[in-house]
C-alpha cells in the first residue's frame, strides 16, 4: 500500500511521456491506464492492493477521474 501513490504517479508520467505518439494510433490513454492497473494490481504484480472501501482508494479514484 505504501507504493500505491508512487505507482499512480508513474502511470501519469508514463502516459504523459507517450501522449504525443498516441495521437494517431488506435490506442488511447485510457487503455494504457487499464493495462497498467491490471499489471500492478493484486492479480499480477501485487503492487497495489487497496481495500475497496478505504479513504486512500477513494482519493486515488477521484483524482484519476478528475485528471
Amino acid at each position: 500500500m505504501q507504493w500505491a501513490l508512487a505507482l499512480v504517479a508513474l502511470a501519469l508520467i508514463g502516459v504523459a511521456a507517450v501522449s504525443r505518439r498516441l495521437t494517431g494510433s488506435p490506442v488511447t490513454p485510457a487503455m494504457i491506464f487499464v493495462v497498467f492497473g491490471l499489471l500492478v494490481g493484486p492479480r499480477v504484480l501485487d503492487g497495489v492492493d487497496l481495500p475497496s472501501r478505504g479513504s486512500l482508494t477513494r482519493t486515488l479514484a477521484e483524482t484519476t477521474l478528475a485528471l
